[in-house]
């Protein structure tokens, strides 16, 4: 679902101004929390030379108030440049939840998040708005499953997050680091990763080995290495079996809401059926 779909099933009203930047509050709910100052400073050269091409969205919060909704970099570029006025689009009748769906929505669509960003601005929605993940997913046009793999990424510590961001880390080998049980283990398998440029399937049989070397070091015995693959390989089995199962049943004509949650115990897996 894009932004354009948001602002039609919402229908604010909205209008063109040029508005004082002094009155323009930041997002609370901005999903964004990184600016690189430099793209800032080539922006603000180029609004310099040709003018602000894209208005930026900001919905009105009082009678001379405004709180941005998309366009933070537009805003700081201008505010360096010292304009004292940015042109607008001014939305009305915007409510919390629709203004930080919609900043969401702006900044996937830009790509402007990395996937912890995004992992972390799913959670903060989860909680603020008190949603479920369903809830979330039909409001930001994404699938439940989607949003709780993004959310299984926030297990990494913030420094672990530090280091695969620095290392320009796909979210595919995020995934595969998950199964390591620790940062010392995360993080060498990082430093290997950087110095041979590991495929994501060359990551994944890096963390096989390593687990598997961990649990020799621990157990000392093959039989509990043995049964430890084994486990793992019947959950993935088992989690395979219920999407296979919720798939035939939507193909049926019935309405399946599922709703996975992981925890340090395993998964949670929540299925809805109406008829």
């Amino acid at each position: 679902m894009g932004t354009a779909k948001l602002l039609q099933l919402i229908k604010p009203q909205r209008q063109l101004e040029s508005i004082d930047v002094a009155l323009i509050a930041k997002n609370t709910d901005q999903p964004r929390k990184t600016f690189d100052e430099e793209s800032i400073e080539e922006l603000a050269a180029s609004i310099k030379e040709v003018g602000l091409i894209q208005p930026i969205t900001v919905r009105k919060t009082g009678e001379s108030e405004y709180e941005l909704i998309s366009g933070e970099r537009r805003l700081r570029a201008v505010k360096k440049l010292g304009f004292s006025a940015i042109d607008a689009i001014v939305l009305s009748g915007i409510e919390d939840m629709e203004s930080a769906a919609m900043a969401l929505v702006e900044n996937l669509q830009r790509e402007d998040l990395n996937f912890f960003e995004e992992a972390e601005c799913y959670l903060h929605m989860l909680k603020t708005y008190c949603m479920t993940q369903d809830e979330l997913a039909k409001k930001i046009g994404k699938s439940q499953s989607a949003i709780a793999n993004k959310l299984r990424l926030l297990k990494f510590s913030h420094d672990m997050r530090q280091a695969m961001i620095s290392s320009n880390l796909s979210e595919r080998h995020a995934r595969a680091l998950l199964r390591l049980n620790s940062d010392s283990n995360c993080m060498a398998v990082i430093k290997k990763i950087n110095e041979k440029s590991l495929s994501v399937k060359e990551t994944e049989r890096l963390v096989d080995k390593t687990l598997n070397t961990i649990l020799g070091q621990n157990t000392g015995t093959g039989y509990k290495k043995t049964a430890f693959a084994r486990l793992y390989k019947d959950y993935r089995v088992f989690t395979g079996t219920v999407r296979s199962a919720v798939s035939l049943l939507r193909k049926s004509g019935m309405k399946v809401e599922v709703e996975q949650t992981e925890n340090i115990h395993g998964v949670d897996i929540l299925i809805k059926i109406t008829r």
